[in-house]
């Protein structure tokens, strides 16, 4: 795991350390987020970092690929890609099934994968962008307990339901 984290590390400082145009700013929706977008290959793609809170229960990250498809003759820009994500939930979160009745659900941390979609609008003479995309998370809970009320059992994994709510707002900065 440590292996992997560093070469994580390692290769968003390659990527960081060209001179290709960036951008930084927060994303809001279901989660509160900061947003890093490092644009690669002639600024047809773009690789982007968010980090954030989710309604003061737990916290999410992302890194996403994302290809860019400018319109002609227009600021906006329309962009697609994929990546992962994970986090962890400190408390259970009201879309979820109870469990036994409503008791109190331990925390637990969840990861999958993510995909992006997105419409983008660059204003001419200031360097800001705003953007509205949907980044939906498919993936697993781990360490969560749910009552299934159709088998009547408890299960400790379970489909993370939440990352299919991640519609967002963002206000980018361009350097």
């Amino acid at each position: 795991m440590k292996k992997i984290i560093l070469i994580g590390i390692f290769g968003i400082a390659a990527i960081t350390a060209t001179a290709q145009p960036r951008s930084i700013g927060v994303r809001l929706g279901i989660n509160q987020e900061l947003s890093f977008q490092q644009y690669v290959r002639n600024e047809d793609n773009i690789i982007q970092f968010d980090a954030g809170a989710f309604a003061a229960q737990g916290a999410q990250v992302s890194l996403t690929f994302n290809w860019i498809t400018p319109a002609k003759n227009s600021n906006f820009a329309s962009y697609g890609g994929f990546g992962v994500g994970g986090g962890y939930s400190a408390k259970d979160n009201f879309w979820y099934y109870k469990y036994k009745d409503g008791a109190t659900l331990p925390s637990y941390v969840f990861f999958g994968i993510t995909g992006m979609i997105g419409l983008e609008y660059t204003f001419d003479n200031i360097p800001l962008a705003i953007a509205l995309d949907y980044r939906p998370l498919i993936g697993i809970d781990v360490g969560k307990k749910s009552y299934n009320k159709i088998t009547s059992t408890d299960t400790g994994i379970n489909l993370h339901t939440a990352g299919f709510l991640q519609l967002g707002l963002s206000v980018k900065y361009l350097f």
